[in-house]
């Protein structure tokens, strides 16, 4: 009886090996369209926001577009009011 309960396939719940395919699959996925960082530079804008941008651009062009871009947001409250000089 145990036997055959255990070729019996679960219904509702998710077994291990399902589990390991959608890994294998998310990985496979974020190797395809995650960009590579090396090929990138780390750009601070505040404590806890840094973008990337490519190695060839200037960062501080990049962080003021940035600003620039965020200030007119409305819901972007902490991004009003900063200044765009290279304070970081």
């Amino acid at each position: 009886m145990s036997k055959e309960k255990k070729k019996l396939k679960k219904e509702g719940a998710v077994r291990s090996d399902e589990i390991k395919e959608r890994h294998s699959k998310a990985i496979a996925l974020a190797a395809r369209t995650s960009p590579d960082l090396s090929k990138l530079q780390k750009v601070r804008i505040d404590n806890s926001t840094y973008i990337y941008v490519g190695l060839d651009k200037d960062p501080k062009v990049a962080r003021e577009r940035f600003i620039e871009k965020m200030n007119p947001r409305t819901q972007a409250i902490r991004y009003r009011n900063y200044d765009t000089k290279d304070s970081y």
